[in-house]
């Protein structure tokens, strides 16, 4: 099932051509099992001006959510993490950077270009709830301790505990 959040029709045919190479190319390596995108999102904000590597502090880290399955990974330009069966990421579409960025002003920027993809699996029974996967509609967070604090578009607040390495 396709979740495109803010894509209109020519975003979602660029979208869709993109992933089938990589779908084809991803089964066609013998890995074993055929990947494909379930979910897919664009980013179409101007970051040029915008801090391009998440602060410090948050590099390397992975985050987990009370009562939910899966966890989120911070790397230095992008986001990953599984949701208890599946694995997700950003990319780039059509060769653009793919930028998940937590900024030192607190706000959470996304390079042109930049779509979460993931992998789907038969998992069975499926883990649910999953945690919240990125999203174009997550703006701003805060660090309060051991938590990181997540604010949507519509205000809805997300919270992560960091996960013991």
């Amino acid at each position: 099932m396709w979740h495109l959040n803010g894509a209109d029709k020519v975003a979602k045919q660029i979208i869709l051509s993109v992933l089938s190479v990589c779908t084809l190319t991803l089964a066609g390596s013998g890995c074993g099992s055929t990947h494909t995108a379930s979910k897919v999102a664009t980013a179409s904000d101007d970051s040029s001006v915008r801090p391009s590597t998440t602060i410090p502090s948050l590099v390397g880290t992975e985050w987990v959510q009370a009562g939910h399955f899966g966890y989120l990974r911070i790397d230095r330009e992008n986001v990953g993490g599984s949701d208890g069966c599946n694995h997700f990421g950003g990319i780039g579409i059509s060769g653009a950077p793919s930028r998940f960025v937590f900024g030192t002003d607190g706000l959470i920027n996304k390079s042109p270009g930049w779509a979460l993809v993931s992998t789907k699996m038969a998992c069975f029974p499926e883990p649910s709830p999953a945690i919240d996967l990125p999203s174009l509609a997550w703006k701003s967070y805060v660090l309060e301790a051991q938590s990181l604090v997540i604010k949507t578009e519509a205000g809805d607040t997300l919270r992560f505990t960091r996960r013991a390495s």
